[in-house]
């Protein structure tokens, strides 16, 4: 049974296009820079890493529950954190 589950859930999300999934991590780097502003420096990453850590709980946790939209919301949040942590790299270090 939870295989047919798992088959259904990423059957669901294989209609995000790739073009699809850069748009919705873009509109959340947005949302995240509106929400916290200009993060300090890479100096600052254990910031990263504790919302890396509590995005990725997140995305597991709608994963065990078959949760395909939020699944989707929970990952486009994980890979917008980690898009975040290069930018301020990139640009602050």
């Amino acid at each position: 049974m939870l295989e047919e589950e798992l088959d259904s859930l990423f059957s669901d999300l294989g209609t995000l296009t790739k073009e699809d999934i850069f748009k919705l991590v873009n509109e959340e780097r947005d949302r995240q820079d509106i929400k916290f502003g200009n993060i300090p420096t890479y100096k600052n990453f254990p910031f990263y890493q504790v919302a890396l850590i509590e995005e990725l709980g997140e995305m597991n946790r709608a994963y065990l529950e078959l949760d395909t939209n939020n699944f989707i919301t929970e990952t486009i949040q994980t890979i917008a954190v980690l898009v975040a942590m290069l930018e301020d790299i990139t640009y602050n270090g």
